[in-house]
């Protein structure tokens, strides 16, 4: 709105410049029609050219006459000529007035573009789209604002990406205190079910038998959760480098959309694809990985009645974008920083690396993923992955 107001202002105030400068003109061309058009109103003239006539003999008559007739002649036109000087002016001021507006305007354009560019500009940084650049135009003062803009776009990505780099550290080091923490939780029965072992054994109990049948048992079962947990960090850990080629998201999309067909009500699963994406560099493998966890996330979020999972492509600034909605209850305000940190999960069957999995290849891919939840009202996933050139 201010912008659109800046260009009415501007537009205005030159236009009054330009009219106001054409005063001085205005008014001498008005002096000029209004001395002309009072010839012929002055009935002396006519009176003292009859008397004259009257007066004079010969060739002096002759002139007088020619006098007297040429005024009357030029007092009959007298009508015709105000009409064509009226029309004359009309023309004018209306031709004065549509190239001073047209003038203008160009002019204004001119002043104002590089400042709307700034506009978009600066709303696609508060969208994220660090890398977006303005090229350098307009006035010297302006040229110098872009400059400076462009320059705090690239210390803002600069910093962005020191910012991740220190959080992935301060993640590892998360890892690290969970799996210690994951991994003693299971020694603590293994512990226990050995001394009680080694303790019947030494007392030569009659239990013996029954004892290392339970034990062993208990000793299996949390074996079998370190391994789950080893397993689940090995794959993490060693997550292969993509292998990047140009890709179209949209049919990605609808593939892994037709492997839950079979399990979702009819309208459950609802699409808006934007026709015309340009391709983004990536490995489909690991985006379908992507896709099929967000979609299962919701899956498990919605309610079993009325549940609603939306998916849908955009293209934003030099991005392509992927929404993942739904209406299920969504993330309280306190977890939303935590969801990406590998092993932190709030369901009770999960190992909390489904997130943390898809933020580190999206990352990989040159991306961005975030995540928008209130609690109760359900959750949109953005994935912003940079298109093609």
């Amino acid at each position: 709105m201010m912008q659109i107001g800046l260009r009415s202002w501007l537009i205005g105030f030159v236009f009054v410049t330009i009219m106001l400068g054409m005063l001085p003109l205005s008014y001498y061309a008005l002096k000029t029609i209004s001395s002309s058009l009072e010839f012929g109103t002055q009935p002396q003239i006519e009176e003292s050219l009859t008397f004259a006539i009257q007066k004079s003999t010969g060739d002096e008559t002759e002139k007088h006459a020619s006098a007297l007739k040429t005024y009357r002649q030029r007092k009959a036109l007298k009508p015709f000529i105000k009409r064509e000087i009226i029309r004359l002016c009309l023309i004018s001021v209306t031709a004065v007035a549509l190239l001073s507006i047209i003038l203008t305007i160009i002019f204004v354009n001119k002043i104002t573009k590089p400042l709307r560019l700034l506009t978009k500009a600066t709303d696609s940084i508060h969208k994220g789209f660090l890398e977006h650049k303005i090229p350098e135009q307009g006035t010297s003062e302006v040229r110098t604002l872009i400059r400076s803009f462009n320059d705090m776009s690239a210390d803002l990505k600069k910093t962005q990406a020191e910012l991740l780099r220190a959080e992935r550290m301060q993640t590892w080091q998360q890892v690290a205190r969970t799996v210690a923490h994951e991994i003693k939780n299971p020694l603590t029965p293994i512990k226990l079910s050995t001394e009680r072992l080694f303790d019947k054994y030494i007392n030569q109990s009659p239990d013996f038998d029954k004892v290392i049948k339970s034990a062993t048992q208990v000793i299996l079962s949390e074996i079998g959760k370190m391994e789950k947990l080893v397993d689940a960090f090995h794959r993490y850990a060693r997550l292969p480098k993509p292998n990047l080629a140009p890709a179209s998201l949209n049919p990605l999309l609808e593939e892994v959309m037709t492997l839950y067909e079979s399990q979702l009500q009819e309208g459950t699963l609802t699409t808006r694809f934007a026709e015309g994406l340009p391709l983004v560099s990536a490995d489909q493998d690991q985006l379908k990985q992507v896709f099929i966890n967000l979609i299962k996330n919701a899956l498990e979020s919605i309610p079993s009645e009325k549940g609603q999972i939306h998916v849908a492509t955009t293209f934003e600034g030099q991005s392509v974008v992927t929404e993942v909605s739904d209406n299920g209850s969504g993330i309280k305000s306190e977890n939303i920083s935590r969801i990406f940190q590998p092993y932190f999960t709030t369901k009770s069957q999960g190992n909390g690396l489904g997130l943390a999995l898809a933020d580190r290849i999206i990352t990989e891919h040159g991306g961005q993923i975030s995540v928008q939840s209130s609690e109760g009202q359900g959750a949109t996933f953005y994935i912003k992955l940079p298109a093609l050139q």
